[in-house]
């Protein structure tokens, strides 16, 4: 009885092991997730510039997180933008990155383009 006791309190301890791990890993992710929500959304409202940028800290999430802006200009389409943010965390400890991509109009370059088009 009490081997039985013994094995089923490890098979239970490393299934809440395994569990705590999922919840980290799923909490690690949503606030990857939230971090390049937030850079996307400042993009598209104009109050960030569309341009590539170096790893940066996000300064309204813990410390340790940064994103990375990744621009690609859609050539059959002038004025739009392929941008893809990379978060990630310098305290995990596997280096994992998440990324979103999203195509966003570059309001500057299309002003850019009719001025030169109306001169």
């Amino acid at each position: 009885a009490l081997t039985l006791f013994v094995i089923a309190a490890a098979v239970i301890g490393s299934a809440m092991r395994s569990s705590m791990q999922a919840v980290v890993e799923i909490r690690r992710t949503g606030q990857a997730v939230n971090i390049a929500q937030s850079v996307l959304a400042e993009l598209v409202a104009g109050s960030a510039e569309l341009v590539d940028t170096p790893a940066t800290a996000f300064e309204d999430a813990p410390e340790g997180w940064t994103y990375q802006i990744v621009t690609e200009e859609i050539t059959d389409t002038p004025g739009l933008k392929k941008v893809t943010v990379i978060v990630a965390d310098a305290n995990s400890p596997d280096s994992h990155t998440h990324q979103l991509t999203q195509w966003i109009l570059d309001r500057a370059a299309l002003t850019e383009r009719n001025e030169k088009s109306g001169s």
